[in-house]
């Protein structure tokens, strides 16, 4: 009990102490706003570019489909140096280094060979099967070496990843269903398919030779994110 004064006295000035420390280091990097483009992204999402730019080669040209604003093409750029190029139904806002186009959600306008690595990041989930696996025929021809997803998927869903599933459709297609007059989404929750059905699905894709499934459970605090690869012949 004869440590508790100085203790207390101790434990108060360290926390002042830290307060004047925190105070005085943002005074100091206030000119550093917008100098950290890691800044906008979380550390998961941060995590799983670095994972996914492992697969990737300095100055690969890539091909993201239904790209939203980029954000997928921009934390693959803090790890690696990327020809970016994105495609969305609804026209893009710009970002500073990557190519953002609009397109019709179904045929995709670039010459054969234009990418080494074409991605669908969080995308075929919400589509019909069969516009699902038509966009990845289209990616085929376009791309050199890899089709890359990016998606929730599972080896087996259980009843509430089930649940969760149909609400996280019944919520997009209200936003896309605003977004877009041609937007026609999935039968039920027939696309939020399993590990072994997505393979099953890129195996299909004339020209794959190979497909990889890698859970990013270990990147994020929910087990459902997923990286799917497909070599290319």
């Amino acid at each position: 009990m004869a440590q508790s004064g100085p203790k207390l006295r101790v434990r108060l000035a360290s926390v002042a102490l830290r307060a004047v420390q925190s105070l005085a280091a943002k005074a100091a990097n206030r000119s550093r706003r917008g100098a950290r483009p890691w800044a906008e992204h979380t550390v998961s999402d941060l995590l799983v570019a670095h994972r996914l730019a492992s697969i990737l080669g300095d100055g690969d040209r890539v091909l993201d489909v239904g790209c939203g604003s980029g954000h997928w093409l921009a934390r693959l750029q803090l790890f690696r140096d990327i020809d970016a190029v994105g495609v969305d139904l609804a026209p893009p806002v710009a970002r500073p280094g990557i190519a953002l186009e609009a397109y019709d959600g179904f045929r995709l306008p670039f010459p054969d060979h234009s990418f080494d690595v074409t991605m669908f990041c969080y995308v075929l989930h919400h589509l019909g099967r069969e516009h699902a696996q038509a966009l990845l025929a289209e990616a085929r021809p376009v791309t050199r070496r890899r089709i890359v997803l990016l998606e929730d998927s599972m080896a087996e869903f259980d009843f509430w990843y089930r649940v969760r599933n149909r609400c996280h459709r019944l919520e997009t297609e209200m936003v896309y269903a605003t977004e877009s007059d041609s937007y026609t989404g999935p039968d039920g929750d027939a696309m939020f398919l399993t590990h072994a059905e997505w393979r099953r699905t890129l195996e299909e894709v004339p020209g794959v030779s190979a497909v990889s499934v890698q859970t990013l459970a270990d990147l994020h605090n929910y087990a459902h994110h997923t990286l799917l690869v497909a070599a290319l012949t």
